[in-house]
């Protein structure tokens, strides 16, 4: 009698024939925070696909685990092509510890029409603090792994506001979101949903001001312990030097975030100008800073 791992390898290559990719068609993949994921946590995996051929009905189809060791898990998700059509799909999977990437495959009338591979994966330790980071420059908050916060220590996950999930339960992989510098109205509402709900269950979600603040602020307003007021320029910021007990770094002027307290507390303010206010949601809270973190 045939070995029934090997067995179920044949079959799968048998059902499977793998097909040379279809002219016209492009597969590619992401997944995981930057390739972080937490072990106890969905992770998602962002498939694009492209069309420039004949149209397809299909399925994308990511498979997880050994067939060798019996344990293979396959999660699916149904995908319409037409000629000329370009297409995301999100899935959520869970994963064993291990570092490497997933396949991805197209699947239709059970042959593989096109295949990718996503970036490499790495478990984010259970106890550290798990950052995500949706900015327009990196290396300005690269700074955040040396701010573990009582933790064993820090991890950053650079973002795009496409990478943000749909559903809030792939969200528990994130401690705390900085959303910095970017136009968040372009927040699908389902993200929008799924974020609020992340910060309910204690979720920390960071939004930052500066001269991006407005745009920052856009689509999640309703959060925010503030409401904005536009932006303006600042000589000097005595109360945040007396808050950290130094002179900042960086010489002035500085373009501020201006607004007004709605919920919450003001943590630093300078006259009538908050600078930092926090308001609860839930078992979560919402940090609005007035000011550009990258500053010095």
């Amino acid at each position: 009698m045939m070995n029934s791992p090997f067995f179920l390898l044949w079959l799968a290559a048998l059902l499977l024939r793998p097909a040379a990719q279809s002219d016209g068609l492009t597969l590619s993949a992401r997944a995981g925070f930057d390739g972080l994921y937490r072990e106890s946590a969905a992770v998602p995996v962002i498939v694009s696909a492209r069309n420039e051929g004949p149209p397809l009905e299909g399925e994308i189809r990511v498979t997880v685990g050994s067939a060798a060791a019996g344990n293979v898990t396959v999660y699916s998700a149904p995908i319409s092509l037409p000629t000329q059509s370009d297409k995301r799909v999100a899935l959520y999977v869970h994963l064993p510890p291990f570092a490497g990437d997933l396949n991805v495959q197209l699947v239709s009338d059970e042959r593989v029409a096109a295949r990718a591979n996503t970036n490499a994966l790495t478990v984010a330790p259970r106890d550290d603090l798990l950052y995500g980071v949706v900015t327009p420059e990196p290396g300005g908050l690269a700074f955040l792994e040396t701010v573990a916060v009582g933790r064993p220590g820090a991890d950053v996950a650079f973002l795009d506001l496409a990478d943000l999930p749909d559903v809030s339960i792939a969200w528990n992989a994130l401690d705390v979101l900085v959303l910095d510098d970017t136009d968040t109205s372009r927040l699908s509402a389902r993200q929008l949903s799924a974020l609020r709900a992340w910060v309910e269950n204690g979720g920390q979600l960071v939004v930052t001001g500066g001269p991006g603040g407005p745009k920052t602020a856009a689509g999640v307003a309703d959060l925010l312990p503030v409401t904005l007021a536009g932006v303006e320029t600042v000589g000097d910021l005595p109360a945040l030097s007396d808050f950290a007990g130094e002179a900042l770094a960086a010489l002035g002027p500085y373009t501020v975030a201006g607004s007004a307290l709605r919920q919450g507390e003001l943590l630093i303010r300078q006259e009538d100008l908050p600078l930092l206010a926090r308001a609860k949601a839930g078992l979560g809270a919402v940090t609005f800073l007035a000011l550009d973190p990258k500053l010095a």
